[in-house]
């Protein structure tokens, strides 16, 4: 199930092969879903943990955005100026746990002061 940021080629997506699947079915999967991002097989019981966390995942992504934009704009930031800083940060974020493998708890605590 691709979700929604695969038409900008930075999608999420898995599959799992049915019993008549083999490694020729899996590799033509794997090959369609990654022309739009990322993709992996999983089991066929964890489709429904992908769909909450990647599938439905977006839209909260988007509210945050629309939310810290939100925020910006009340202190004076110009709309677009607020929208581009919120994405680039939830990228810039995003980028930081995939590519550092450092655990996200430890990335915010390396932001946040203490107390």
């Amino acid at each position: 199930m691709p979700n929604t940021p695969a038409i900008v080629g930075c999608g999420a997506t898995v599959y799992a092969r049915g019993k008549h699947a083999g490694d020729k079915e899996a590799k033509i999967a794997e090959k369609l879903f990654s022309s739009v991002g990322l993709c992996e097989e999983v089991p066929e019981n964890l489709i429904d943990p992908v769909t909450a966390v990647a599938g439905s995942g977006p839209a909260y992504v988007y509210m945050m955005i629309e939310a810290l934009a939100d925020g910006g704009v009340k202190m004076g930031l110009m709309r677009p100026t607020a929208y581009m800083l919120a994405a680039q940060t939830v990228l810039g974020a995003g980028t930081m746990v995939r590519d550092t493998k450092i655990h996200p708890g430890q990335l915010k605590d390396d932001v946040a002061s203490p107390a």
